[in-house]
């Protein structure tokens, strides 16, 4: 079992390159092999098994997407710098951005569309020109972007200097994204995550436990506060199919959360252990949370076995991954990489589940 993460500083401490540095992010990432090359061939374990893909020199990588098995995205980068790879089912490809600032999530819809979204505001949009900047109206740094059933982008973020209230919550498209108006007694000062339900709900994650929730189809409709058995921060969250919502946190000993579609309990099936800060499941397929000390947690899709957590072969111990993915078909993908070497060399790591 990874060792679990140094005990973090003082809320107050923690900037947007701090708070990189604390475990609410899960970015203390420890260096890994290589450098802006594929792993060697001979660490893959083959069909089911983990093994590092890719090894990044160019930044740390926080987000991964796939659109199709041989059509994937990684976003990410280093200081006053972004970084986005594109996999094309044969190497990792850098694409440029003309972005000053390390991105936090990469997202897409079934029609394409590919947005990212990082600090100061920056949101990007992959258009037929390559990778294009969308306004947003706002300098806070946004952790989450994701698009719903209707086409609308959703992104959220916040001050992590901030007081509770400072989180924001935009809504938009390509012409540009706007504030959206949530009562301030409801929000924290950062949120992490956002998705949405098939019934049409919106539902965001961040700190001090909080759970914001817009729900559909109601007369008026309006955001309230799911009640959530923590008061951690959460960091990300994921659909499991109908209402149902898995939700991971970086604090105390690897949160995981579950909704059933009436409410939030504890993942009972997942131990404690290092930090979780990225979750996905596939469709009619295994629920897989990722996180410190290149932790992998993955549970089976009908929840009958135990939950196993698979080493990666050609990692070092004690990297973070930070995201995970897969597409239809194809591999499961997880990424992280290095914030926090001093001197800081950025590197990042992409592991890949055949």
């Amino acid at each position: 079992m990874s060792p679990r993460p140094k005990r973090l500083p003082s809320r107050r401490q923690r900037g947007p390159v701090a708070l990189l540095r604390g475990a609410a992010l899960a970015l203390a990432w420890a260096g890994v092999v290589g450098a802006g090359c594929a792993a060697d061939p001979a660490a893959d374990t083959g069909p089911g098994g983990w093994s590092v893909h890719h090894v990044e020199a160019g930044g740390a990588l926080a987000s991964v997407f796939a659109v199709a098995p041989d059509d994937a995205y990684a976003a990410g980068g280093r200081d006053g710098a972004s970084l986005i790879l594109r996999y094309d089912g044969v190497a990792w490809r850098e694409e440029p951005t003309s972005l000053a600032a390390p991105l936090w999530w990469v997202y897409g819809d079934e029609a394409g569309g590919v947005w990212a979204c990082g600090e100061k505001g920056a949101l990007l949009h992959r258009g037929t020109a390559g990778w294009e900047k969308v306004t947003t109206g706002t300098s806070k740094t946004l952790y989450g972007v994701w698009i719903d059933a209707a086409g609308e982008v959703w992104a959220v973020g916040g001050d992590a200097h901030g007081q509770p209230g400072d989180a924001v919550v935009l809504r938009g498209g390509v012409g540009g994204l706007s504030a959206v108006d949530v009562p301030k007694d409801l929000m924290p000062s950062v949120l992490f995550k956002v998705y949405g339900t098939p019934a049409g709900d919106v539902v965001a994650v961040g700190d001090s436990g909080t759970v914001l929730r817009l729900r559909a189809g109601q007369p008026g409709a309006t955001w309230s506060r799911d009640v959530v058995p923590t008061e951690g921060t959460l960091t990300s969250l994921w659909g499991g199919g109908g209402e149902r919502l898995f939700a991971v946190g970086a604090e105390n000993a690897g949160l995981m959360l579950a909704h059933d579609g009436e409410g939030w309990t504890h993942h009972a099936a997942v131990a404690p252990g290092a930090a979780l800060f990225g979750v996905f499941k596939a469709p009619q397929g295994p629920l897989f949370a990722v996180g410190a000390g290149a932790r992998i947690v993955e549970v089976s899709a009908d929840g009958a076995s135990p939950p196993q957590e698979p080493e990666v072969r050609g990692i070092i111990e004690g990297t973070v991954l930070h995201s995970v993915f897969g597409a239809t078909g194809g591999p499961v993908w997880a990424v992280g990489g290095n914030f926090f070497a001093d001197p800081a060399d950025w590197r990042g790591v992409i592991a890949i589940r055949r």
